[in-house]
């Protein structure tokens, strides 16, 4: 017994204070300090960590990339709160984060006093909290008020308002496309504290509504429904008790005092009137001289359209006061008119025939027209379609394309010495959205990662991370792909990215994926793209989809990977692809997702078909093409991640009452079936797992992307050995968060002295001790016990005391996180 003691003694003289410590690194794709994404490095013990976040401002579009909102009158606003030094922009098309595969609009606030951005909300499509955005932000008190086409509770569209003392969004009302009408049509026109919008739904068909929103009761009133449609409302106005409403050729108008008659025609925009104008916009009341005045996009004197009067007391009611000149004097003006002093008006116009090219206009007190600025670069941003604002002596406004980030533009024109500035270059110039996971290049000794958006091409980056450092190495140049969703590979000092082909010029490939060699100087190809999974059939394109929960394998020459009906490889060495094999549907499932490969054998996860329509867990052998059913999933369940050790596969099972599990394989079984070891907390570990899990010293490490402490997942570790789960850390806006399609990098390091606090003296005692051992520290933070070989045992906290009593005797080392600051030291346990 002396002997064994003295045997520990020497032990933990010679460990002294070294702790073996596992480094975790791992993409986010949405937060940070730009709302860019970040890669975290995280410390598994103590869940300290390091960010370094992408660089650069929220666009007013998916970062160059165009997407097509069906809005009919859709387009982005901008509106000035002096109380914050803020715009707020609302961007009809909006920027992709993560995975998500249908961007709908985005809103967010640039502050002038940091030049940053600040995310308020992210439209998706049919969501609950609205899609497609469009129409002015309208303040009423601390709020500002829009609408949206389509989402809310029942996906006819919603009123939302931002309350601007905490920068949160909340939606209104919600309409249900039967009695309230829906769909709306176009931006709301406030009158005191009462809102007036128009739809082009009603009695659950094709239609019109029209309604009121009163802010002070928070009331909604529909005012009128009809079963006749008009096409493209452009806005509405109001006078006297009359509403106005511009349809994109006429304008008609809705007696207020008497809703019960129909609407009527006021105003003609074709035939005889045509060289008055047409395709009339939202008219504008002037403060200076109580006229108003209507920009039309077609007509006119010269066939370009023209800035009319809009007189209410005789019809029709319109008259011109400048026909623009087309090209570079200005055509087709695409906003409604601001008003600044003096009763100047302000608009955009457009020099040639799309909306790229535009110029500022103003319509004096005497309504005489001149150019201000001609958007003639990109730098100056380009597609210039939102209602300029004034601000003391100032005119600002947005692009919703170009720019030098390729993520629009904030500008600004001086009235006073006639200067145009852009405020903003708007976008992420390195890149946004860090995807999937880091690869080694060691001939740089650097971690590579691809951006899926952004950069100076609008494609996406390939950057390296070296310490806390992100540098871009290229923009992704090949306009044939799109959305790089997984980490680059690294081989024989040759880069390869895998992405989605873009491209009809390639149409004989009959293939969704490809992968490419890129030149890291240029950003370019370099020989031909390698199709995934062609098939020979054009109708079988979609099961050559790579799920994004996918991941890449790579062995020296060799890839591994999945698509949506296959096993596929590719060696490096030829560029040569072979499908390994074809999942049967109806037997084995599809949507191929995540898989590992162990001494040449594939364990993988299937998430739908097979005979439960659920997916299944299968084995595949590389050396002879040998497939095995394992498990067909239960309906109802699925799997997310697999890991392996030893004869037992790991993975996360979600049942049918929606509750998260640890759950394990035995392969030694005559009927291997995942069984549930530990159930998981949603409060405290997360929800939603990622696709992938890590396995390193009997510890498996994964994320979650929803729920824990702040709702927004967090990074878990599961002890095989003693069956526990704990939570490292949970994750905030700073660290950033969604680990959509996350591998996590683990890797060893030794904590010395300098890493440690040695300033202080940190006492355990007594010591040896039989189990309860007290600290002079105030307060314990939180504390990792460990065996001599690394093995995390169970110990428990109050105050400053420390329990290790339910461990066997030995030594023991500590580390414990009090004030920010880490402690480490041995005891021994009699």
């Amino acid at each position: 017994m002396k002997n064994s003691h003295i045997f520990l003694y020497l032990i933990a003289f010679f460990y002294t204070s070294i702790v073996i410590s596992q480094t975790i690194t791992l993409p986010l794709s949405k937060g940070g300090e730009y709302n860019g994404g970040t890669i975290l490095k995280v410390n598994a013990i103590d869940g300290s960590h390091e960010v370094a976040a992408l660089q650069g401002l929220i666009g007013t579009r998916e970062n160059g990339i165009p997407k097509n909102n069906p809005a009919n009158n859709s387009s982005s606003s901008i509106y000035y709160e002096s109380s914050n030094n803020s715009f707020y922009i609302l961007a009809k098309e909006g920027f992709r984060q993560g995975d998500m595969t249908s961007p709908a609009g985005v809103l967010f606030r640039y502050d002038r006093n940091t030049s940053k951005t600040e995310l308020i909300h992210q439209f998706e499509e049919n969501s609950l909290l609205g899609t497609y955005p469009h129409g002015n932000l309208t303040k009423v008190g601390t709020k500002l008020y829009g609408v949206t086409e389509q989402g809310g509770a029942n996906n006819y569209g919603c009123i939302f308002s931002i309350d601007i003392t905490t920068n949160t969004y909340n939606v209104e009302f919600s309409f249900n496309g039967t009695t309230d009408g829906g769909y709306p049509s176009c931006g709301m026109f406030l009158e005191g504290d009462v809102f007036y919008g128009a739809g082009r739904w009603a009695n659950g068909t094709a239609g019109q509504s029209y309604f009121t929103y009163n802010t002070s009761s928070n009331t909604f009133t529909s005012i009128y429904l009809a079963d006749s449609q008009l096409n493209e409302i452009r806005g509405i106005f109001k006078h006297n008790n009359i509403l106005y409403i511009s349809n994109g050729s006429d304008i008609l108008k809705l007696n207020l005092s008497n809703p019960g008659e129909e609407v009527s025609f006021y105003y003609i925009g074709n035939g005889a009137n045509l060289g008055l104008g047409s395709v009339p916009w939202e008219a504008t009341k002037s403060t200076w001289d109580n006229r108003w005045y209507i920009p039309l996009r077609n007509g006119g004197l010269n066939g370009h359209g023209s800035i009319a009067l809009f007189n209410f007391a005789t019809s029709p009611g319109i008259n011109p006061i400048h026909s623009f000149g087309g090209g570079s004097l200005g055509q087709d003006p695409t906003t409604k008119l601001v008003e600044g002093k003096r009763g100047d008006k302000f608009g955009i116009a457009q020099t040639g025939s799309t909306t790229d090219e535009a110029i500022l206009y103003k319509i004096d007190e005497n309504d005489t027209y001149s150019i201000l600025h001609t958007f003639s670069n990109n730098n100056d941003g380009k597609s210039i379609q939102a209602q300029p604002i004034y601000e003391d002596g100032i005119i600002y406004g947005i692009s919703e394309t170009q720019g030098a980030n390729l993520g629009g533009t904030i500008w600004s024109f001086d009235l006073t010495s006639d200067t145009f500035s852009v405020v903003a270059q708007l976008g992420y110039p390195n890149g946004m959205s860090p995807a999937n996971g880091l690869s080694l290049n060691s001939s740089t000794s650097s971690n590579y990662f691809i951006c899926s958006y952004g950069g100076e091409k609008g494609r996406g980056t390939l950057n390296s991370i070296s310490g806390n450092t992100i540098t871009k190495i290229t923009d992704i140049n090949d306009n044939r792909f799109v959305h790089f969703l997984h980490k680059p590979i690294v081989y024989n000092n040759k880069t390869y990215i895998l992405g989605e082909i873009f491209s009809a010029s390639i149409p004989a490939v009959n293939s969704v994926y490809g992968l490419t060699e890129i030149d890291v100087s240029t950003g370019n190809s370099i020989g031909n793209i390698i199709p995934i999974a062609p098939v020979s059939d054009f109708d079988d394109i979609p099961n050559t989809i790579i799920n994004l929960d996918a991941p890449i394998v790579q062995d020296n020459n060799m890839l591994y990977g999945v698509s949506r009906q296959h096993i596929w490889s590719i060696d490096l060495s030829n560029n040569t692809y072979n499908t390994l094999y074809t999942f049967n549907t109806a037997t084995e499932g599809n949507e191929a997702t995540s898989f590992i490969i162990d001494n040449n054998i594939i364990y993988g996860l299937t998430n739908e078909g097979s005979t439960n329509g659920a997916g299944s867990v299968y084995k595949f052998d590389i050396t002879n093409n040998t497939f095995t059913l394992l498990q067909a999933i239960p309906s109802g369940e699925s799997l997310y991640g697999i890991e392996k050790l030893n004869d037992t596969l790991y993975s996360i099972h979600f049942d049918s009452t929606n509750t998260y599990s640890v759950s394990s394989m035995d392969l030694t079984s005559g009927t291997p079936t995942f069984i549930n070891t530990q159930s998981i907390d949603n409060s405290t570990i997360g929800s939603e797992p990622g696709p992938h899990l890590s396995l390193f010293n009997n510890y498996i490490y994964g994320v979650m992307n929803s729920g824990g402490t702040n709702n927004l997942g967090g990074l878990f570790k599961y002890d095989i050995t003693s069956d526990t789960l704990s939570n490292i850390l949970s994750f905030e806006e700073t660290t950033g968060y969604y680990g959509f399609n996350s591998e996590l990098l683990i890797t060893a390091q030794s904590l010395g002295l300098n890493d440690l606090n040695i300033n202080f003296k940190l006492n355990l005692y007594p010591n040896p001790s039989i189990g309860i051992i007290q600290t002079n520290l105030e307060k314990i933070d939180s504390c990792v016990v460990r065996t001599v070989d690394g093995k995390t045992v169970v110990s428990e906290i109050k105050g400053s005391t420390i329990s290790i009593s339910k461990n066997t005797p030995g030594v023991y080392f500590i580390t414990i996180k009090a004030d920010g600051k880490l402690y480490n030291s041995k005891v021994i346990l009699k």
